[in-house]
């Protein structure tokens, strides 16, 4: 009976098989009637002359169990070398930010400062957690004009300009750290709130990433999930509030100024995204028509 064949690499694997095999029982094989093993050995076995490619068939189903096997411990080991990866990290970067915060503050004891670190650290992995692999792969990439290395090291340094700015005021210089307690608790509060919609932004989205760019090669499609369904740029949105509301817990009015500059730099960037996937990504226009609300949330009062 001449086998079953469901493709060119099964018929491949299983003549692989049988040469493997060959060389332990000796005889040749005859394919007049399609491969068939010609052995005293198995022709006393009614099964295997019957059907001569079970023995093989099952052979090149157990190679397949193993490959998929072999394919998950790889995909397990990667998924936790990944893990482990953001997690060190994660850990580096809560070092060198807590450490710098504190020896500009001066001291370890400033309640509000204190309180937003607390914060900032599980927000922080939370956000790293929520980005996919493949997201990590875009951050070296940079659209055709160039601009989004300096609109993003801009954005980051802004952050980090407030939290030094705010840190300092609060700690040495004292120009402007009488927030009342009440404000920075509700800025701590917002802080939070806009860090958490930031991560579901990034885990709803699977073509999440820093640069303004097509994935062509991943299948880039509209998102309207999630925040999606009523921001267009929800993570913008988490920005401009996140930012300010760091000054503000910190306890600095001050250092709401480079956070003012942060947002005006997130905001001209979300508008300029816009342009541009109306120009590339199929769709678009349409969910611009149905979502409104680009950066903050559109509101009718039709």
């Amino acid at each position: 009976m001449a086998p079953r064949r469901d493709g060119i690499l099964n018929y491949v694997l299983l003549d692989q098989y049988k040469l493997l095999f060959r060389g332990f029982v000796g005889p040749e094989m005859d394919d007049a009637e399609g491969p068939r093993l010609q052995t005293p050995l198995l022709d006393e076995n009614p099964i295997y002359r019957s059907q001569n490619d079970t023995f093989f068939s099952t052979l090149l189903r157990a190679n397949i169990v193993l490959t998929s096997a072999r394919s998950c411990n790889k995909r397990d080991v990667m998924i936790k070398n990944n893990l482990l990866c953001i997690l060190i990290r994660w850990a580096a970067l809560m070092v060198v930010v807590v450490s710098g915060l504190w020896l500009v503050a001066g001291t370890i004891h400033l309640p509000m400062l204190n309180a937003y670190i607390v914060v900032l650290a599980p927000s922080l992995l939370v956000m790293m957690l929520a980005i996919a692999p493949q997201i990590a792969q875009e951050r070296g990439k940079t659209d055709q004009a160039g601009h989004d290395i300096k609109a993003r090291s801009a954005l980051v340094i802004l952050f980090l300009a407030t939290m030094v700015i705010a840190t300092l005021d609060v700690g040495h210089l004292h120009l402007s750290n009488n927030v009342p307690v009440v404000l920075s608790v509700i800025a701590l509060v917002m802080f939070i709130a806009a860090s958490g919609l930031q991560a579901w932004a990034m885990s709803v989205n699977s073509f999440y990433s820093p640069v303004i760019h097509i994935q062509a090669e991943r299948g880039h499609s509209v998102i309207t999930r999630g925040p999606y369904r009523l921001l267009r740029h929800p993570a913008y949105f988490a920005n401009i509030v996140a930012v300010p509301a760091s000054a503000l817990a910190i306890g600095s009015w001050v250092a709401l100024v480079p956070a003012a500059v942060c947002c005006a730099i997130t905001v001209w960037r979300a508008r300029r995204e816009d342009v541009f996937l109306k120009q590339h990504l199929a769709g678009y226009i349409d969910y611009m028509k149905r979502v409104p609300g680009g950066v903050v949330p559109h509101l009718s009062f039709k």
